[in-house]
């Protein structure tokens, strides 16, 4: 197993790279010591388990894996969200004098086709003694989200982004 060597002031550690993935993962670190005759030195430990034939110890577990998994989801469910509320947030700028516009929701990952459209509508009220800014939004959800997971995502995320303050959202059944 080949290691990238990464080096920080007396730290050092190794990194592979899965050839099936492109994921890099940090599998060993120690402090370079004693000008690398110590026994703890992190080449003498590297070079320790390599004579031994065990370095693919190291290499991920199947927990790894799972968790890597998990963790990449949770990062695209997070980058996805706040691209909603950028979209809802610039469409609302579009239209705050009043108007329509429509939008494209993406799926959170790339290469999907979208999971709906947003139709945003501003209607200004403007009478004697009440000032508001009636909003309508509709969303259109492709047929395979149609009631899905992720279709309620994107319903809680843009009714928090036209009423920030609005904690309740995601509690409604």
């Amino acid at each position: 197993m080949r290691l990238l060597e990464v080096k920080s002031s007396q730290w050092r550690a190794g990194a592979w790279r899965d050839p099936e993935t492109g994921v890099h993962w940090l599998l060993v670190a120690g402090l370079a010591l004693g000008d690398h005759e110590d026994r703890e030195d992190f080449y003498q430990r590297v070079e320790r388990r390599d004579d031994a034939g065990r370095t693919s110890d190291w290499l991920p577990t199947e927990a790894d894996t799972r968790l890597l998994k998990q963790e990449t989801s949770a990062r695209l469910m997070t980058e996805w969200e706040v691209l909603v509320q950028r979209k809802v947030r610039d469409a609302l700028s579009e239209v705050h004098a009043g108007g329509s516009t429509r939008v494209v929701i993406p799926h959170p990952m790339p290469g999907q086709d979208p999971i709906a459209t947003l139709n945003l509508v501003v209607s200004p009220v403007r009478e004697e003694g009440y000032e508001a800014d009636e909003i309508e939004a509709e969303i259109l959800a492709g047929r395979k989200y149609r009631g899905s997971n992720l279709e309620w995502q994107l319903r809680i995320r843009v009714l928090i982004t036209l009423s920030p303050p609005e904690q309740g959202w995601d509690c409604w059944t």
